[in-house]
């Protein structure tokens, strides 16, 4: 049978209704799937990371052993370079000798003012970290202590500092004289006094103290203190006139100006100068010995060298050396031949400026030039004529008959 011969048999459609209401039914009362899923990856994920923690952790430990035994490996190593070093100065192989020892000198009982760091060329003698205190064995200024004793043995070189107590006297209330000393003696012997004194520092110029030491204080030396008094400590910024710095280099004059401490505006120009050295310094403006205040405008002349020059000898020279070596020293020239008896052709014969002279660039200097001996004329020869023969005269004679 065909197929379009086949019979046809119309669907039940209340039957395929019912059966898509009763699959729909089942789909929207099962659960969702996607939504558990989520959770469930949700829920896992927290032990993901405690796992992926515990692994970077475990890769740091082991990363931080590894440093640790390099760097322990690393400290063997410089160690036993140490100990190498040590034990081969040891045995004798460093050809230097050791420092020798020398004996420490007796300063107890010497006027600090008196002793003088060169005299002990193999110690330090700390004469700036000097302490004060009130001594009632020792006058005012004398040394009653020292570190190391005298008498002691140690390294010489000025390896060892000798450290120094000094006296202040018997213990008073009155205010040292503290002018000419360095600012730290000075503070150091106001502690000392243990009054809690309130000590404030100025600064001043001095033409007489050198800078960084105390000009004078106020209240004035030997004024009775009180406990907790304010009391002014003057330390000196050297001289406040300008110094001479003539013919000092341009840095020496920068250090000096500089250490003033008074905060000078310097300007520095060049200028020639016929006797100061190119680079250093021809004057100043103000002029040395003038009063300077801080902040000050001040100008610097620095030489750049001469304004003239030096003629050179060429006199003897052949004229086209003698064009070029002045030339050469900025010169202009002339030439002026000469008849010379003695000097070849060509040869300078005298030169108008003396060799060795100063004179302005550009200054002509006159060559005489020599132009070989002068020729001389062959001599004209004067006509010569022929004698002439005396003419025979006639003499007339008488006869007698």
């Amino acid at each position: 049978m065909k197929f379009s011969e086949m019979p046809y048999e119309r669907p039940d459609m209340s039957a395929l209704k019912e059966q898509f209401a009763a699959l729909t039914e089942r789909l929207q009362n099962a659960p969702d799937y996607a939504a558990a899923r989520a959770a469930n990856r949700a829920a896992r994920q927290p032990d993901e990371r405690r796992a992926a923690e515990r692994a970077r952790r475990e890769q740091e430990k082991k990363r931080r052993t590894v440093i640790g035994v390099v760097c322990a490996a690393a400290a063997a190593v410089v160690l036993l370079v140490v100990l190498g070093v040590v034990l081969l100065r040891g045995s004798g192989t460093n050809d230097k000798p050791d420092t020798p020892e020398v004996e420490v000198p007796k300063l107890v009982g010497m006027k600090l003012e008196d002793i003088n760091p060169d005299d002990y060329p193999e110690l330090k003698i700390d004469l700036n970290g000097v302490t004060y205190d009130y001594n009632d064995e020792y006058e005012k200024g004398y040394v009653y202590e020292q570190t190391p004793k005298a008498g002691e043995m140690v390294k010489g070189g000025r390896v060892r500092t000798i450290s120094l107590k000094v006296s202040l006297g018997k213990e008073n209330n009155l205010m040292p004289d503290l002018a000419g000393q360095s600012e730290a003696n000075a503070m150091s012997q106001l502690k000392a006094m243990n009054l809690g004194l309130n000590v404030r520092r100025e600064e001043e110029s001095s033409d007489t103290v050198p800078a960084g030491s105390v000009t004078r204080t106020d209240p004035a030396a030997e004024t009775e203190l009180q406990e907790g008094q304010s009391v002014t400590v003057y330390v000196s910024l050297g001289s406040g006139k300008m110094p001479e710095l003539k013919n000092q280099s341009k840095e020496n004059a920068k250090s000096i100006l500089d250490a003033m401490n008074l905060n000078l505006r310097i300007t520095y120009l060049e200028e020639e100068s016929d006797d100061i050295a190119s680079g250093n310094v021809t004057r100043t403006v103000p002029a040395s010995d003038s009063q300077l205040s801080r902040g000050q405008q001040v100008t610097v002349y620095v030489s750049k060298g001469s304004g003239k020059v030096t003629v050179p000898p060429v006199t003897g020279l052949s004229v086209r050396d003698a064009i070029d070596l002045l030339t050469e020293n900025d010169l202009k020239y002339e030439i002026k031949r000469v008849y010379s008896d003695t000097d070849e052709k060509d040869r300078v014969v005298r030169q108008s400026e003396a060799a060795n002279s100063k004179v302005a660039k550009d200054t002509i200097v006159t060559l005489e030039v020599s132009d070989g001996p002068e020729p001389t004329e062959a001599p004209t020869e004067a006509p010569t004529t022929a004698p002439t023969e005396p003419e025979p005269t006639t003499e007339s004679s008488e006869s007698g008959d």
